[in-house]
């Protein structure tokens, strides 16, 4: 969240590499899986400012170096949760929607400079974030599938993504029906989320 900190390693990234910034990977995320209203405001401040203004953040200290590197791209870390609201997730899942709608809004005005911008949408990945949530989290995630990505997955999720011309890469095939059906069937999505009411 500390623009200026950004700004200057992304500088001095940009410097020993020449001059050229091909690829920015926009990945900045926090999470707490819990009910709203067992999360403290200053937890959801926290997250907003991470996973909303560090990417902000992102696009804001890349774009000079961007415009200087023919055929740049950035690849924003999205998630599945930004198809629909998932409980137990509200405003990291809030913050996730945000991160669509500026790869959307992005991907229209960057055209001009000829930079590509792009998400990628894992579900579950197995990380710290999601491996250090305890609580009921390993009966829910257990009844929705279980947790689906490596970390390995998203980094060659990433990579297609650079070749690639979509605007929303889904992590897997279940993300991607879900990517088609939101608009059109919410409460098969509001089913298929269900177990995350139940975490305590």
């Amino acid at each position: 969240t500390d623009f200026a900190a950004f700004e200057k390693v992304l500088g001095d990234f940009v410097t020993a590499a020449g001059g050229r910034l091909d690829v920015l990977v926009n990945n900045a995320g926090v999470a707490k899986f819990a009910p709203f209203d067992q999360i403290t405001p200053a937890f959801h401040a926290t997250t907003i400012d991470v996973n909303l203004k560090g990417v902000v953040n992102g696009f804001h200290a890349a774009l000079p170096h961007l415009k200087k590197t023919p055929g740049a791209s950035v690849i924003s870390l999205c998630s599945a949760s930004a198809l629909y609201g998932v409980p137990g997730l509200a405003v990291y899942s809030a913050t996730k929607f945000a991160v669509r709608a500026l790869t959307e809004a992005l991907a229209q005005e960057f055209e001009t400079y000829g930079i590509k911008v792009s998400d990628i949408m894992p579900s579950f990945v197995h990380t710290d974030m999601v491996h250090s949530q305890g609580g009921d989290t390993d009966k829910a995630l257990s009844k929705m599938g279980g947790i689906p990505h490596t970390p390995e997955d998203i980094a060659e999720l990433a990579w297609k993504a650079v070749r690639g011309d979509r605007r929303h890469w889904p992590g897997n095939a279940e993300v991607a029906m879900g990517l088609r059906l939101a608009g059109l069937f919410p409460g098969m999505l509001r089913r298929m989320m269900a177990p995350m009411k139940a975490m305590r």
